[in-house]
């Protein structure tokens, strides 16, 4: 008896010579015909791409009912390939990618929203703030520098971060009625803290935001506390700012106000008017709040007082008239005489007569000081001055005739005002 897990040996099958049962044996003298059947639940295959090999189909032998034994037999072709058509998004899944698109691009939206907007947290040591702020006012309101710049930063150092400074800048309007903001609101970090203050600055009510920085446990520090003034342009003039004399740089000054003043008497300070485009002398002190204020310095620069303008024109005036009274062809200050005249006439040197008409007269009147920029104490100006011009010419053995004639043009007079005795020269 035969174990269940032995394999049993199945009946032999009864095959022809050609290995088929005798009922798949083809008659003598005819060719097989192959028939290509698929497996139940196969699909129809493609036909192989051109210059592929291609592989050969199993092959299945028939069944005896597949084929009438009096019908001859006939090839079968085997089933060729249809691709299926392309076929366009259905306007649902159009729909579909654009709400996705739309949805994408809002959530973005909504993202960069949100993380534009400030914190709403509340800051950090916001009650330190205040405090800074608080103290550093009342420090510049009581002229005491060295306890202000404890709430400022410490890199900040020039001549004009003192008591003395202070004390002048409260002489003239005096800093009152602080009023700081318990208000405290979160800046660009946790770190950072805007805190808002109103104080009189004189009879003017100023208010500011200042930001407080706060690392740690160090002492609150107030990043915009100082303001930068720029007063250049006063090189030689002895300029003081509440008396401390400055030179062409950056200061660094404390919220109050700030008197610019010049030694020398010929000069004052101008003030540029934006909106007119002209200078105008101004001697009143400025008072510095915020930026907006410490860039009014850049708009200030030296002019000629009054007095120095009179001056100056007397100077130049007189020194129009030596020149226009001389008869030489040349003069020190132009109007020189040397064009051709008609035909091979000359004009005769010591017969030139130079007369300045009533519009000359009116324009040498009214001329205007310009001082340089970077040495204010040398100062020109723009001379159009009009002047008849004749001269008398000779030709050969005739009696020499006197003729309209046409000079150069006035040269550009300078006086330099840091000479202990100021003269005109032309350039």
């Amino acid at each position: 008896m035969s174990s269940p897990l032995e394999p049993t040996d199945p009946q032999p099958a009864q095959h022809g010579e050609n290995g088929r049962p005798p009922s798949q044996q083809q008659p003598a003298g005819q060719q097989p015909t192959v028939r290509y059947l698929p497996p139940a639940g196969a699909g129809q295959f493609p036909p192989p791409a051109p210059g592929y090999p291609q592989q050969p189909h199993p092959q299945h032998p028939l069944q005896p009912h597949s084929q009438h034994p009096h019908q001859p037999p006939h090839p079968q072709h085997p089933p060729q390939y249809r691709p299926a058509p392309k076929r366009g998004l259905s306007a649902g899944a159009i729909v579909g990618i654009v709400a996705g698109a739309l949805a994408l691009l809002l959530a973005a939206g909504v993202a960069l929203f949100f993380a534009a907007r400030p914190s709403t947290a509340p800051p950090r040591n916001a009650a330190q703030a205040v405090a800074a702020v608080e103290g550093f006012l009342e420090a510049v309101a009581a002229s005491d520098a060295r306890a202000a710049q404890q709430y400022t930063s410490s890199f900040y150092q020039n001549d004009l971060l003192t008591d003395a400074v202070l004390e002048r800048s409260n002489e003239l309007a005096p800093i009152t009625a602080i009023e700081v903001s318990d208000e405290a609101r979160r800046g660009d970090s946790a770190d950072q803290t805007l805190v808002s203050a109103a104080f009189k600055v004189g009879g003017t009510t100023e208010r500011r935001t200042y930001r407080v920085s706060s690392y740690g446990n160090d002492t609150p520090e107030i990043y915009d506390a100082l303001e930068r003034i720029h007063p250049f342009g006063f090189t030689g003039l002895d300029a003081t700012i509440n008396g401390v004399p400055i030179q062409d740089e950056s200061y660094a000054v404390f919220p109050g106000t700030y008197e610019l003043t010049l030694a020398n008497d010929l000069f004052a300070v101008g003030s540029i008017d934006l909106d007119e485009g002209e200078a105008q002398t101004t001697g009143k002190p400025f008072t510095v709040v915020n930026s907006k204020d410490a860039e009014q310095m850049s708009y200030l620069e030296a002019r000629l007082s009054d007095k120095g303008t009179r001056l100056f024109r007397e100077l130049v005036t007189a020194a129009v008239a030596e020149c226009v009274a001389m008869t030489t062809l040349a003069t020190p200050c132009g109007l020189d005489v040397s064009e051709d005249f008609t035909g091979s006439a000359q004009p005769i040197d010591g017969t030139v007569q130079r007369t300045i008409t009533p519009t000359g007269a009116k324009e040498l009147a009214a001329f205007e000081p310009r001082p340089d920029y970077e040495y204010p104490t040398l100062v020109t100006a723009y001379l159009f001055v009009d002047i008849d011009t004749s001269v008398e010419v000779s030709e050969g053995n005739d009696p020499a005739t006197r003729e309209r004639a046409y000079g150069s043009d006035l040269l550009s007079p300078f006086v330099d005002f840091s000479e202990e005795t100021p003269s005109v020269v032309w350039h």
